[in-house]
């Protein structure tokens, strides 16, 4: 059963459901306003640019992650980041290609430049839900040697460091949703393996930055994704 379910459905299923939870608990104005913004601007931006390039419709799914991971992740301020930058990240999708593929993830890309123009990623809606609902993601996606890395290299840096928090939800929404994802990154096992230690590293280089880490670090490998596929 859990097979006829494409990554797509689950993972947007699963942000849907997160953020949903997050609102409940701590709602207000412009976390509600970015929810509905965010995913409505990057769905239907997406699908226009596609109906434009391929001459057909249909509904995109990658569009409306992108803008629920930036609903999720983006510190909630006003109507011009909320529509802004879901614009900005599905614009960059289709303009930054190497070999027909993305190059970036669109929704670190999009949170890289709200943080470069005077906004922030809070990671304001993570919680628990990541747990059981991003292992399976990385078994649908078959990125177990990039999660699994990231995650041990993660933890071992955080705890010389005096600072290693077992249930870090936003580690984990890292490692279990966004490092995975499977345009942007190897699918080699051993090039997911590097991939995802050398994030690790990165972040933990990166920390000592005002840039948030975890989105640096990963823009940063998705420049080498391509080249890691060489390591099987």
């Amino acid at each position: 059963m859990l097979n006829k379910i494409t990554t797509e459905h689950w993972v947007s299923v699963f942000l849907i459901l997160t953020l949903a939870y997050s609102y409940t608990i701590s709602p207000s104005p412009e976390k509600l306003l970015q929810i509905i913004a965010a995913p409505a601007v990057a769905v239907v931006l997406d699908a226009v640019i596609y109906k434009i390039r391929q001459k057909r419709l249909e509904f995109p799914w990658l569009g409306l992650i992108t803008g629920l991971i930036i609903a999720a992740l983006l510190a909630p301020q006003n109507i011009v980041f909320a529509l802004g930058i879901p614009a900005i990240a599905i614009v960059l999708k289709h303009v930054i290609k190497f070999r027909g593929r993305n190059v970036f993830n669109p929704a670190a890309l999009g949170l890289l430049i709200a943080t470069l123009t005077g906004a922030f990623a809070s990671w304001w809606a993570v919680s628990a839900l990541v747990i059981p609902f991003g292992i399976i993601a990385v078994y649908k996606t078959r990125r177990y040697y990039n999660a699994a890395a990231f995650l041990v290299v993660y933890y071992i840096l955080s705890a010389a460091r005096g600072s290693a928090l077992l249930l870090d939800y936003a580690a984990l929404f890292f490692a279990l949703i966004m490092i995975i994802e499977p345009v942007t990154t190897p699918s080699a096992r051993k090039g997911q393996a590097m991939f995802g230690a050398a994030t690790a590293i990165l972040a933990a280089v990166l920390s000592y930055t005002r840039l948030d880490f975890f989105i640096a670090s990963l823009l940063v490998m998705n420049l080498f994704a391509y080249h890691l596929n060489r390591f099987r």
